[in-house]
């Protein structure tokens, strides 16, 4: 069997974050889609088909291949969905599951189908090829990212129970504690398993008078700074430092958070660093229900979003459901959505950052973590910089003068 992970148009739902990384690799609950159905299919071939720019190889399905699982790169990294998604196919019947009349994936024995037209299928063609086939559809209650806040809400929702999967082959060090190989702990430091799990992936390092309160999750490679507290439903990607209050979030991988400050109920990207003393916001004065880009998500608590390589000056305060875009400089007090490539110093100050300089910043950044910058990289970014130039004319960024 082949297992596809295509994404749907619902992925621009999901920018900024999506605009740098394929939907199934949005890190929630600990894991992502595609390190989830890895773990859940092994030995199982798994193809992607991501927007264009996004595009790692062809699209091409093995000529032998009879069985097709298509799975939406949109679907919430659940162990308890996917499983019972597996399970659902070991009758080897076809299989067609929706919910809210959006369409989570389908097993397909291709026998009959042509091979040439499967090839053809792209990202935004794939739901309706599904649908004329006339399949049984089987309603199911999985979680589907179809709002950009529900990266937060999910995480908060599944990731105990995503940890009793992945607490598998870690050491326990106490009630509802676990490590991986190589963790360095401090003598002085406090845990607090009583709401949740506590898991510390392989090569991490803790500072001396740190607090967790689980459940939280911290991947591998990861420095956690004196005096940090982490509680509350928190996600922590690899190759992370983290210091300061950070509470019900997710940090994706290879971004930085070494100083106070306080980040709640927050989504950061990749390859982002919060000076000292960034804080957000994540509950308005008035108590009242938190809207985004105009929308209500009934939450009374949400923070801010940043998109890939951002970063934050010293002492930056960002309002209660804020959006940044990709690549984007903060600065003081952020009171409004920040478009990508946006060097913001106040709402009557903001300017353009050039492409030449954010990727020159890349390069930077990634040398520091001893990653080599490719000519996908740079593709990806040209990419993103000429897709975001609309959003930047209607909010008013200007040109200006920006050097490194």
């Amino acid at each position: 069997m082949t297992i596809i992970l295509y994404e749907s148009e619902k992925v621009n739902s999901l920018f900024p974050i999506t605009l740098t990384m394929c939907a199934s690799d949005i890190f929630c609950a600990g894991i992502t889609l595609t390190e989830l159905i890895e773990k859940t299919f092994p030995k199982t071939k798994i193809i992607k088909l991501n927007r264009n720019y996004l595009q790692q190889s062809q699209f091409k399905i093995p000529k032998n291949e009879t069985e097709i699982l298509f799975m939406n790169s949109n679907l919430a990294p659940h162990f308890d969905s996917v499983i019972e998604f597996k399970n659902n196919l070991k009758n080897k019947s076809t299989l067609f599951v929706t919910k809210s009349n959006s369409i989570i994936g389908a097993y397909l024995n291709i026998k009959g189908i042509n091979l040439q037209e499967l090839n053809l299928l792209t990202p935004l063609t794939i739901d309706k090829f599904l649908l004329n086939l006339n399949l049984n559809k089987t309603e199911v209650k999985w979680q589907m990212f179809e709002h950009i806040w529900q990266l937060v809400t999910f995480n908060k929702q599944m990731l105990q129970s995503n940890l009793e999967y992945l607490k598998k082959g870690f050491i326990k060090k106490g009630k509802n504690f676990y490590t991986g190989k190589n963790v360095i702990l401090p003598k002085k430091f406090e845990v607090d398993s009583t709401n949740g799990t506590i898991l510390i992936s392989s090569g991490v390092k803790i500072f001396p008078f740190v607090f967790l309160e689980g459940p939280v999750f911290i991947g591998e490679n990861c420095l956690v700074k004196e005096f940090a507290s982490i509680k509350d439903a928190t996600s922590i990607g690899k190759i992370c430092k983290i210091g300061g209050e950070v509470e019900a979030s997710v940090f994706h991988s290879y971004s930085n958070k070494q100083h106070t400050g306080f980040i709640g109920h927050s989504y950061i990207g990749r390859w982002i660093n919060l000076g000292a003393g960034t804080t957000n916001s994540d509950l308005k004065n008035t108590y009242s229900k938190i809207k985004i880009k105009g929308s209500e998500t009934g939450e009374q608590f949400l923070g801010c979003f940043i998109g890939d390589y951002s970063k934050s000056a010293i002492n930056t305060s960002i309002y209660t459901g804020k959006i940044i875009g990709v690549n984007s400089y903060l600065y003081g007090t952020v009171t409004k959505d920040v478009p990508s490539f946006t060097n913001y110093a106040s709402q009557q100050n903001i300017k353009e950052v050039p492409f030449e300089v954010a990727l020159k910043v890349q390069k930077a950044v990634f040398a520091r973590r001893k990653k080599i910058q490719t000519k996908e990289d740079e593709l990806i970014l040209r990419e993103i910089y000429s897709s975001t130039k609309s959003e930047r004319i209607i909010n008013n960024v200007k040109a200006g003068k920006f050097s490194l």
